[in-house]
C-alpha cells in the first residue's frame, strides 16, 4: 500500500462520485431510497474509509498522464514563491499550511462545543417522573436491555436529543409529553445509543473537519444524520399500524414546530427533529409510506462495485527518471535529417548529433526529413 500525491487525488475524485450517488438515492423517494438503510449506512462509512485511507493498492493499474498531472505537479512542487527576507516557498506548502490550520480550527470548534454541553449537563437536575421512568423501563424491557440512562429536561434545547458515549443522557425540551409522545422519543433516542450513532457522527465530524475544503464531504455528513434519523424512525414504526405512525408524525411535526435554536449545540448531538423543513417531510414520507422493505441485494452490488472501481484506477504524471534522462538523446525534429552513404544506408542526425543509420528513410515516420549526400547536395 502506498501513499501518494497521485493516490490521494483518485481517493478524492472517488468519493465525491461515490457521494454524490448516495445523495441521489436519499433524495430520489424511489425504491432504492426505501430500503436497505443497512446498506447505504455501510456505504457511507466505505465513502469514509477511502477518504480517511487514500491509499494505492497491489492490484491498483496506473495510468499515465502527460498533461493535466504534470502540469499541476509543476505548479505544485517546482516553482517557488519569493517571499520578503528571500524566503522561498512552494504553493504546496501554503496550501498544507491553510489546510492543516483550517482543520486544527473546526476540530477545536467540534471539542468546546461538546465540553460547553457536558457543562451544561452536569448543572441540570435528572428528572424525577414516575411517568418517564415507566415508560422507560418499559421500552428498555423491549430491548433486554438495564443500561443506566439519565433523562434531564431543560428549556435549553427544543427537541428531544442524545448524548454520552459511554454513559447515555436523554435531554428533553420543557414541553409536555403524553405517554405514548414519550414511549416514540425514547424509543427512537435509545437506538441511536443501541447502534452507536454517535460514534459514527463522532467519525463523520473528524472527516468534514479533514476535509473542511471540499463541500461534498459536509454533504456526505448531513445524508449520514438523514439516515441514522430514517433507521431509529425505522425502529420507532417497525410494528406500528398506519394510525399510529400517523400518530409518530404529528410527534415529530410538534416538536419540529416548537424547535426555535436558543444555544449553539454541540456537533456530538443526535437530535429527535431536524429544524430543517426538507429534512421533516422526508422522513414523513418514509413514515407513511409502509410498503414492504425488500433487502437491497442489487444496491449491495452497486455499492462494492463503485466501492472497487475507487481503488481499481490511478493516473500518475508521466516523467523520465533523471537517470534515463542523461543515458539518453534528445530528438529535436526540426533539427533531424539523413546523409546518403554509399552502400545504399543512411546516417540520421539531430543537429551534429549522430543517431545511428537507417536503410528506408521514405517511412512515414521519416518523410518530413531532408536527405543530404556527403557533398550536401539536397535529395528531398
Amino acid at each position: 500500500m502506498i501513499l501518494s500525491f497521485s493516490s490521494f487525488l483518485a481517493a478524492f475524485a472517488a468519493a465525491n462520485v461515490m457521494v454524490l450517488f448516495l445523495a441521489i438515492l436519499l433524495r430520489s423517494k424511489s425504491p432504492l431510497s426505501r430500503f436497505g438503510l443497512n446498506v447505504l449506512l455501510l456505504f457511507t462509512a466505505f465513502i469514509g474509509i477511502r477518504m480517511l485511507f487514500p491509499l494505492e493498492f497491489f492490484y491498483t493499474i496506473t495510468f499515465p498522464s502527460k498533461v493535466a498531472l504534470p502540469f499541476l505537479f509543476s505548479w505544485l512542487f517546482e516553482r517557488p514563491f519569493s517571499l520578503p527576507g528571500g524566503i522561498s516557498v512552494y504553493l504546496y506548502q501554503i496550501l498544507l499550511t491553510v489546510w492543516i490550520s483550517g482543520t486544527l480550527c473546526f476540530l477545536f470548534q467540534i471539542i468546546s462545543g461538546h465540553r460547553k454541553l457536558q457543562r451544561l449537563i452536569r448543572f441540570l437536575p435528572t428528572l424525577n417522573s414516575t411517568q418517564v421512568s415507566m415508560i422507560l423501563k418499559a421500552v428498555q424491557r423491549e430491548r433486554n436491555d438495564n443500561t443506566q440512562v439519565r433523562i434531564v429536561q431543560t428549556p435549553h434545547i427544543a427537541t428531544p436529543a442524545l448524548t454520552g458515549f459511554i454513559r447515555p443522557v436523554i435531554l428533553l425540551p420543557d414541553l409536555a409529553f403524553e405517554d405514548e409522545e414519550l414511549r416514540y422519543i425514547l424509543t427512537h433516542e435509545l437506538d441511536h445509543y443501541y447502534r452507536h450513532d454517535l460514534l459514527w457522527k463522532l467519525c463523520f465530524e473528524i472527516l468534514s473537519a479533514v476535509y473542511w475544503w471540499n463541500p461534498l464531504m459536509w454533504i456526505l455528513k448531513k445524508e449520514l444524520s438523514a439516515l441514522t434519523e430514517l433507521k431509529a424512525d425505522d425502529t420507532v414504526i417497525e410494528n406500528l399500524d398506519a394510525e399510529k405512525r400517523i400518530a409518530y408524525l404529528e410527534c415529530l411535526t410538534r416538536i419540529h414546530k416548537h424547535q426555535v435554536q436558543q444555544f449553539q449545540s454541540s456537533n456530538l448531538l443526535l437530535t429527535f427533529s431536524n429544524a430543517r423543513l426538507d429534512s421533516l417531510l422526508y422522513r414523513a414520507y418514509y413514515i407513511i409510506d409502509d410498503r414492504k422493505k425488500r433487502h437491497g441485494f442489487g444496491l449491495i452490488i452497486i455499492c462494492s462495485m463503485l466501492l472497487l472501481l475507487s481503488t481499481l484506477f490511478i493516473f500518475e504524471s508521466y516523467s523520465i527518471s533523471p537517470t534515463a534522462e542523461e543515458e539518453s538523446m534528445k530528438i529535436i525534429p526540426e533539427k533531424c535529417y539523413f546523409i546518403k552513404l554509399d552502400d545504399n544506408l543512411y546516417d540520421f542526425y539531430s543537429g551534429d548529433v549522430y543517431l545511428g543509420n537507417v536503410s528506408n528513410p521514405y517511412r512515414d515516420n521519416f518523410k518530413d526529413y531532408p536527405i543530404y549526400t556527403k557533398e550536401n547536395e539536397v535529395l528531398r
